[in-house]
Formats: structure tokens, sequence, C-alpha cells
């Protein structure tokens, strides 16, 4: 099942929320980056993204990308992806989880 949901933050930040059928897994605490753009993030098996409006999201190569392969760019591990955000999406700091403080 796929759903997507549009929330809007302060500051009028907005996320995706989304569900991923394709042998992408999200992993909490690491940071993706969507077609060279957004940052994302996993919460449980759902993946949340900026939405920022970057010239990256027209480029064929990212969006138009074979789904379901995988790749590496240098140490990072990229995955195509149908769902939203569909294309690419790419770890960052090599896949290395980010560990949060707490206020």
């Amino acid at each position: 099942m796929i759903f997507v949901i549009l929330l809007n933050f302060l500051f009028s930040r907005s996320i995706i929320l989304a569900s991923h059928p394709s042998p992408f897994l999200c992993k909490e605490g690491v940071i993706y980056i969507e077609n060279n753009c957004n940052e994302c993030e996993c919460y449980g098996f759902d993946l949340i993204c900026t939405l920022k409006d970057c010239e990256s999201h027209l480029d064929p190569e990212l969006k138009d990308c074979i789904v379901s392969n995988t790749w590496h760019v240098g140490c990072e591990q990229c995955w195509c992806i149908e769902d939203y955000p569909g294309g690419t999406i790419c770890t960052t700091r090599c896949g290395e989880p980010v560990t949060r403080k707490s206020f």
C-alpha cells in the first residue's frame, strides 16, 4: 500500500511521508538525499523529505532511472525508486547514522 501525506510545518517547511514497496529500505538515523536536492530521513519504513524546488528535479538522469537499480557513488549507496519522491535517493555521510541530541 502506498500513501503520501503532505505535511506543512512551521516556517513553511513541508515534508512528504511515503511507504516504499521497492528494494530500498529506510534505516533510521541515516540521512539521504533525494535527486541531489532534498534531505530525507526514515522513521520506521517511512521516508520523510524536505520539499525544495531544485533544478535537479528536472534532470532525466536522476528522475528516469531504472527502478530497483542500486549503485555506489564513492562511499554513498544510491537506489532508483518509483514511489515518492521517485527517482534517485542516495545515502549521505557514507550511510553512517547520525545521532540526534535531545534538548
